[in-house]
Order: C-alpha cells, then structure tokens, then sequence
C-alpha cells in the first residue's frame, strides 16, 4: 500500500483497488488513478481536519464516498447537500459497510470520531483527535477524564490487528506529556506500523521523539516523517 503524508494529520492510502484520503486541511494531494474509487474521511467539523474544498474531488473524480462524522452535518458547507454527493454518516460505534470496505467509527476524546476501516487484506486506523489529551493548566479533573477516556477506546481495539495507524497524535503543544497517547496504543494494541501525526509544522518532534528511549520498545513499528508529500510502502 502506498501512503503519502499530506499535512497534519491528512494521509493518502492507495491500493490496486481504491484511494483514500483522511481529514484534509491543506497541501498537496496526489492525483489517483481515475478508475478506481475514492474514500474521503473526515473525522470532525474542526478547521485542521476539514476543508470543504475536498467537495471538489466528486468532480474530478467519477465514484467518490464522503464519509463524515455526525459532528458536521449541523455545519455542513452547501457545496455538500446536493444530491450528486454521497456521503456516509457516522457517529460513534456505528459501523457500515462503505462500498467495499467497512468502516467502524470511536468515540473522540475531542470532537468527532476515530475510524477504523477494513479491506479484504488490512485494517487501517486514523485517530482524528482521539488522543490522551492532557494539558498543564488543566484541572486534574480534566486530565484524569482525558485518561479514562482515552485508554477506554484503546481498550475496545485491543483484539484488533491493526496494519497501519494514522495517529494517534504527537503534538509539541502537549510537551513533556506529547507521546503518551501514542505510547499507550502501541502497547495495548497489535500493530504493524504507526505514523506519527497532529504536528503542524513541528515535523522535527517525530525524529527527536524516534531518537528518544521513550520508543525504544517500538522504535522499529513507527514511521519517519520528515516532510509534506513524503511517500512510504507498506
């Protein structure tokens, strides 16, 4: 599978049988092969994960799903409520069959979902903002339900194995606490390969954090990223 890192938390997945693209902001996008369809994820109604210029795409494009979290529908730009677009609906728990892969929405220890998506050889994760948030300045109150909260949605994909893993995220605005929900998952879940994400334009912080003994464990499992339009094989 080719994954092109876009921006963000905005991924591209391409296989021989379809393309997905999760949460959109920004960047550059690769342009797909026309025949096959396209999968447009977007986790939540926040700014840095959703731009309703990705309505273009149904254009460019002649078997296109939009799959959005309920979050959006009460916002959702008028570009979107033609007929012409097909969009899935998901809020958390839902899961539904979306052309010829299922998808499996969590809950969002932020806004939104997390989805989970399986094809006839891998199963794919992207976080959103499902996240171990925890913030200085924040009352313990706060943090203590980001944790249980957190870890409860990681607990619920535990029996999953997971091939690759947007997420979740590894953000500097977190610092010292930036890694714990990623470290969490990895080691409650089986998974193959994780790439980091929710940086902005802090890209530096996935080296330093490869670098650190903190992942030593896992080092091997996550994914350098060191730049928008960068392409790895999985």
């Amino acid at each position: 599978m080719k994954i092109t890192f876009v921006y963000h938390t905005c991924f591209c997945a391409e296989d021989e049988h379809r393309s997905m693209i999760f949460d959109y902001w920004k960047g550059t996008l690769p342009v797909f092969d026309p025949d096959k369809p396209v999968y447009i994820f977007v986790s939540h109604a926040h700014a840095d994960h959703f731009n309703p210029h990705i309505s273009k795409l149904n254009e460019q494009y002649s078997k296109v799903y939009y799959i959005f979290s309920e979050d959006i529908r009460p916002q959702l730009p008028k570009v979107f409520m033609s007929k012409d677009f097909n969009i899935t609906w998901m809020k958390a728990e839902d899961e539904k069959q979306v052309g010829d892969m299922t998808v499996k929405a969590f809950f969002s220890t932020d806004e939104g979902v997390a989805y989970l998506i399986r094809t006839e050889d891998k199963t794919l994760m992207h976080f959103g903002d499902l996240n171990w948030w925890h913030w200085e300045g924040e009352s313990d109150a706060f943090n203590q339900w980001q944790k249980k909260h957190f870890t409860a949605q990681i607990q619920k994909m535990s029996s999953e194995h997971i091939n690759i893993a947007f997420g979740p995220a590894l953000d500097a605005r977190q610092i010292p606490y930036h890694w714990i929900g990623i470290d969490y998952f990895i080691k409650h879940v089986h998974v193959d390969k994780v790439f980091p994400m929710h940086f902005f334009d802090e890209m530096g912080l996935v080296k330093r954090f490869l670098a650190s003994d903190k992942c030593a464990s896992y080092r091997d499992k996550m994914m350098l990223i060191e730049k928008p339009g960068q392409e790895f094989n999985v």
